[in-house]
């Protein structure tokens, strides 16, 4: 106990975990909307390295022969914590999604978070770009859409201005492969648990007397006939850096593989 008081009584631990916290409460006491956007997107009905359909295999569209074919989910959220207007939207640079040098073949809402939201998404006569409007968002809700285009890029433009909001695009993701599956997921998320539950037992075993470990040692030896003098002792930087580096770890993964927009949006059954 006497080594924890004394680690949390360092002034530049105590400077860095206040400054944490008031970082924290300060952007969790902000009112305001967040518009968020995050894209998968792929080629479908190809293999390897190539974006062309499988030698044989010819689609067409209005009569017209597609050369290859991609797919794209794009997730549009409110973020934040305060309701975003749809008529701040722009009249002259409105959200539209568009393809690099292809078409729109197929653009409809796959799935909305409330109905009342009246999202909106509305393709040009050329099929070049799809217009999306909505009446107003509230704290994480939003729109998935699906698109079918012909563009040889996979992953389609989100343009648009919504005054006084950024649209950030949190997630872009062009795999040739649809992203991870459930299976997958739980894995990832057991192993950011353990590298946590691990990353916390050593910096905790970094507070650990002394004596106690002595003690260990000894019991140690006793049944495994090892010296008490050659088993580790407790070298309270290295634990605590070592555990650190595995919160560290834990966190890259939670970050890389976690899902980014509100479940609600979510596609996956």
């Amino acid at each position: 106990m006497k080594e924890v008081l004394e680690f949390f009584n360092l002034g530049s631990v105590g400077i860095l975990i206040g400054g944490l916290l008031s970082a924290y409460f300060y952007f969790r006491s902000l009112t305001r909307a967040l518009p968020r956007l995050s894209i998968e997107a792929s080629h479908q009905l190809s293999f390897g390295r190539t974006i062309s359909l499988p030698a044989g295999l010819n689609l067409t569209y209005e009569g017209h022969k597609i050369p290859h074919i991609a797919s794209a989910v794009i997730r549009f959220w409110n973020g934040g914590n305060a309701t975003l207007h749809g008529n701040l939207i722009s009249n002259i640079d409105g959200l539209r999604i568009e393809t690099v040098g292809g078409e729109f073949i197929y653009a409809k809402i796959h799935k909305e978070t409330n109905p009342v939201n009246q999202c909106k998404v509305n393709l040009t006569d050329d099929g070049k770009t799809a217009f999306l409007s909505f009446d107003y968002l509230d704290a994480n809700e939003g729109v998935c859409i699906g698109l079918l285009h012909t563009s040889s890029t996979a992953a389609p433009i989100f343009k648009g201005t919504i005054k006084g909001h950024p649209v950030e695009n949190i997630e872009l993701r062009v795999p040739k492969k649809q992203s991870i599956g459930k299976d997958t997921r739980r894995a990832l998320k057991f192993v950011t648990t353990l590298l946590f539950v691990l990353g916390i037992a050593m910096v905790s075993l970094a507070f650990v007397p002394n004596e106690i470990i002595d003690k260990f040692n000894l019991w140690v030896s006793g049944i495994t006939g090892v010296r008490a003098d050659v088993l580790p002792t407790n070298q309270k930087y290295v634990n605590s850096f070592v555990g650190f580096l595995l919160i560290a770890l834990g966190g890259l993964y939670a970050f890389t593989y976690v899902r980014r927009h509100p479940p609600s949006l979510d596609l996956e059954e």
